[in-house]
């Protein structure tokens, strides 16, 4: 988005997973970018909400999440 929250799809099996994103900010408060996450394993915790009938995980902050 223009503002630098993100919706990431990621998959689980065979499974696909939304994750929307508040904007992300590094240790330095810059702003995290899509390429921080892509092709790559992610753990995280956040909380699971429904938009346009479909679940996604909402995920607030990095410190909930762990790239592999």
């Amino acid at each position: 988005d223009h503002d630098g929250a993100m919706t990431i799809t990621c998959k689980s099996g065979n499974t696909q997973i939304t994750i929307r994103t508040e904007v992300l900010t590094d240790a330095n408060g810059n702003t995290i970018k899509a390429s921080a996450f892509e092709g790559k394993t992610i753990d995280v915790k956040g909380v699971v909400d429904t938009y346009d009938g479909k679940c996604q995980i909402i995920l607030l902050t990095m410190k909930d999440v762990k790239i592999h």
